[in-house]
């Protein structure tokens, strides 16, 4: 993979996807976990190219999907190439900002009822699915079909922390969990998965206290680790990230059909 997104986007994988590689694309397949759409995608080694034709070929790698993910591995791919030609056929163009530092980012105060620990009890993991799930619904996800999804990619989450193969934190607040992530570690690289924050908690920074923390214990085990974020282009968790040292790498460009 000539993009870091990417190539991280694999090693967040590890332990649970398949990848298949072809002259011209990637396919990626996470067999416990169908409706995990950028886990279940083509990424293409070249530009964009037909759509009708695209989209056959991953129906050919996919044919029960639900849903149609495909990306190209062009890093800093202009978006106003692709907007035109898939928008019109349903699809979504999502641009996403691959931010990268070394280091440990700069510390932020926690709020005096706040405190930071590894996520290893059954009840956090409950915790964490709580959150997820009042996160969709404020993204107005169907929950119906949302929650066996996050169920599974939870399971799988899970399943890497027992292995050794990531960690995974979450910040309390008056007893209650806030906020967490995870970080896979490999390759000389620490990619930080699924940062996420209550809405009630929110700009109290504890998403940044958490960043820190992670990249301590990410950087004791690799002191040369480049550290990984990839965030929506533009939006707001962008800004958090930047102004904890992390700066832009490159921009990637995927679509994605939503199977619900």
């Amino acid at each position: 993979m000539r993009s870091l997104g990417f190539r991280t986007d694999l090693l967040a994988l590890s332990g649970l996807a398949e990848v298949e590689r072809h002259p011209d694309h990637v396919v990626i397949r996470t067999p416990q976990e169908p409706d995990y759409w950028s886990g279940n995608g083509l990424i293409l080694l070249g530009p964009p190219g037909d759509p009708e034709e695209e989209t056959a070929l991953f129906h050919r790698r996919f044919p029960t999907a639900e849903h149609v993910s495909i990306a190209w591995d062009v890093p800093d791919l202009d978006p106003d190439e692709v907007r035109p030609l898939w928008e019109p056929r349903g699809f979504a163009v999502e641009v996403s900002d691959v931010l990268a530092r070394t280091g440990v980012p700069p510390a932020s105060d926690l709020p005096p009822d706040a405190e930071l620990r590894e996520l290893r009890r059954d009840a956090d993991w409950d915790d964490v699915l709580a959150l997820g799930l009042e996160l969709a619904a404020e993204d107005g996800l169907d929950l119906a079909r949302h929650e066996p999804f996050l169920r599974r990619r939870l399971s799988g989450q899970r399943a890497q922390a027992g292995r050794g193969l990531a960690r995974w934190w979450g910040a309390f607040a008056g007893g209650r969990l806030a906020a967490s992530l995870g970080v896979v570690q490999g390759e000389g690289l620490a990619r930080y998965q699924t940062v996420q924050t209550a809405p009630a908690q929110r700009r109290r920074g504890l998403a940044s206290a958490l960043i820190r923390r992670a990249a301590e214990a990410a950087l004791k085990r690799d002191p040369e680790a480049r550290l990984v974020l990839v965030a929506e282009t533009g939006g707001a968790p962008g800004r958090l990230y930047r102004r904890a040292g992390f700066d832009l790498a490159e921009r990637t460009v995927a679509v994605l059909r939503r199977g619900y």
